[in-house]
């Protein structure tokens, strides 16, 4: 237990929230003082691990949930849970601290980086991901506030529709020695681990599936194909490039693509996306992670390779 990162005033945390889903209620500027949400924000203390309490919703509002639950951060919910439960939840810390990934931000305070990788996360309680618990406690709000209100939808504006953006990470344009290695050792690390676990079939399956990276050959330069995919299927999409000018080590030569954005080949291709509709975006080398300065460097290399501002980053280290 540990509450070494300062949650943000509640007048804060609550706009933030409702700001996030405001797509939710369009028609609503102040949806949270129409709801007497339970406040739990002065008492709280941030538990790692993560652990998720399963929440009965009202039978009025079953269809928001999963078999009529939502799971919370335990935190956000009273210590005893009854038939009522739903009405001594905070659902607003709910939504900030699922939405901001607050434990995940505690974990790395206190236990170091996990560079996106769930495994490092000991004794999580994985039904975090299982489902979009922020839209369904939107969901849920939303039919709340109609039923205190005794309105109907009209009150809150319609449901958002859909909005799905395709995002593709440029890691390689060709299958170099470096990929090679990586994906070659990363299939062999798991062979290691399903053996561990007694798991034949699977560990098998995963060593050939490092003999075909080391050792088989083929073209991964696959974008043809790729766009005219994308385009019978009337879809535009963000393709984040590496875009890095300094010299290369033998940790970046691991980590890092091996192609050159300002090459004629790439900017051909970068101009070709740009025509075809589709966005360039960034994707910052390995180590630019905690490095914004080396991450406005890189956008700008993007930027005079492309001749368009860039918008868009996907940095998953």
């Amino acid at each position: 237990m540990t509450t070494e990162l300062q949650l943000p005033s509640r007048e804060d945390l609550i706009r933030h929230a409702h700001s996030a889903l405001s797509g939710y209620w369009p028609n609503l500027a102040n949806l949270s003082s129409s709801l007497p949400v339970a406040n739990h924000q002065n008492e709280v203390s941030i538990y790692l691990p993560l652990e998720m309490v399963s929440i009965e919703l009202p039978i009025w509002a079953e269809d928001c949930g999963v078999q009529g639950k939502i799971l919370v951060p335990r935190e956000c919910a009273a210590s005893n849970l009854g038939p009522n439960s739903w009405k001594e939840v905070d659902w607003w810390l709910a939504v900030f601290l699922l939405l901001e990934g607050w434990h995940e931000r505690l974990w790395e305070k206190t236990k170091g980086v996990i560079h996106s990788y769930s495994f490092r996360l000991t004794g999580w309680d994985s039904r975090a991901w299982d489902h979009a618990w922020v839209n369904r406690i939107a969901l849920f709000l939303r039919k709340w506030v109609t039923r205190e209100n005794n309105s109907v939808d009209a009150l809150v504006g319609p449901l958002p529709g859909a909005n799905l953006i395709v995002t593709h990470d440029v890691d390689a344009v060709e299958k170099t020695i470096p990929i090679r290695f990586k994906q070659g050792a990363f299939n062999l690390f798991n062979v290691i681990k399903l053996l561990s676990r007694g798991k034949i079939v699977e560990a098998a399956n995963s060593c050939r599936k490092a003999m075909r990276m080391i050792f088989g050959q083929g073209d991964w330069n696959e974008f043809d194909e790729l766009l005219r995919m994308e385009a019978n299927a009337a879809v535009s999409a963000v393709f984040h490039f590496y875009a890095d000018d300094r010299r290369k080590t033998i940790k970046r030569w691991l980590f890092d693509p091996g192609y050159d954005v300002s090459s004629d080949e790439l900017k051909a291709l970068m101009f070709r996306l740009r025509d075809d509709g589709h966005e360039v975006g960034l994707h910052p080398a390995f180590d630019a992670w905690r490095d914004s300065e080396l991450i406005a460097n890189q956008r700008k290399i993007l930027e005079k390779n492309t001749g368009s501002t860039i918008l868009s980053c996907r940095q998953h280290w």
